[in-house]
């Protein structure tokens, strides 16, 4: 896993006291296309590529879908499937090789208090630094 993949990682077992730190965030996914199509749906590494998981709600003339998704912190590829069968890459996102001869769209899902700027003697822990999994640093 690299440092990257293993900072953006929030766990399930981060535990802070009482407090559990959160582990998801919803995402607006949107596509836009010149024709109409009677279905799209997205599938991806966090639904185990299942084309029939999360169908995507269409606007009257077919052409406009959108979804809301909760996805946990981390790295995801996805792709459109439009009429069940037609796998596309998103037009708006940045794509990745899948090292198969594929291309697949990329999302980095980021905590809230991911950018928070650090300051030398600010005294203070933002919860997405405090989210690891011990065995991945040994």
């Amino acid at each position: 896993m690299t440092l990257l993949a293993a900072l953006l990682q929030v766990l399930d077992s981060a535990h802070l006291g009482t407090y559990r730190v959160a582990e998801t965030a919803t995402v607006d996914f949107h596509l836009e296309l010149g024709a109409s199509v009677r279905t799209v749906s997205l599938a991806g590494s966090f639904n185990g590529w299942n084309k029939d998981a999360n169908p995507m709600k269409g606007s009257t003339d077919g052409k406009t879908w959108d979804l809301q998704l909760k996805l946990p912190y981390g790295l995801h590829q996805y792709k459109f499937v439009i009429n069940g069968d037609q796998w596309t890459p998103d037009p708006s996102a940045k794509s990745v090789d899948d090292g198969n001869g594929n291309v697949n769209s990329v999302l980095t899902v980021l905590p809230p208090d991911y950018l928070e700027n650090a300051a030398p003697g600010d005294r203070k822990l933002t919860k997405s630094g405090l989210g690891h999994e011990p065995k991945e640093l040994a």
